[in-house]
């Protein structure tokens, strides 16, 4: 699949190996002028918001979960624990964090046979609110 507006832009300094293009920011109201690199090398986040409606299905779901992650070469960097609202009023339940080698993996992982199999085992269990995010260098 395509990514809209990258073009080449040149090598950065801190890896020319990957990091070969630019993207465009999509709000057609930026500066043009604004382009972020975008490195295959550079570790992705995947950032899971959860709300558990049952909690004996979702445990089936956390124990086969962590296999299936290692598996796509991610690892977990939050897995629940307590939420201190610093701002705002958003106040989720639950939060995991996992870290990829790269936006390309984070997406092999999620689209994966061995996620794929693990996800039905958390069909009804809960809801989830899930975004990756390429990390910065």
């Amino acid at each position: 699949m395509a990514t809209p507006n990258i073009q080449e832009i040149g090598k950065c300094e801190t890896d020319p190996e990957h990091c070969l293009y630019g993207e465009q920011p999509e709000d057609e109201w930026a500066d043009a002028t604004r382009w972020r690199v975008v490195c295959a090398g550079m570790p992705a986040y995947v950032i899971v918001e959860t709300d558990i409606i049952d909690p004996a299905q979702y445990e089936r779901y956390k124990a086969a979960s962590p296999a299936a992650i290692a598996a796509g070469g991610g690892r977990f960097l939050v897995r629940g624990g307590e939420i201190a609202v610093l701002e705002g009023d958003w106040e989720p339940s639950r939060l995991v964090v996992l870290e990829f080698p790269d936006l390309a993996a984070a997406r092999q992982w999620y689209e994966s046979e061995v996620y794929q199999e693990a996800k039905t085992l958390r069909e009804g269990a809960a809801r989830l609110r899930m975004v990756a995010v390429a990390g910065v260098d």
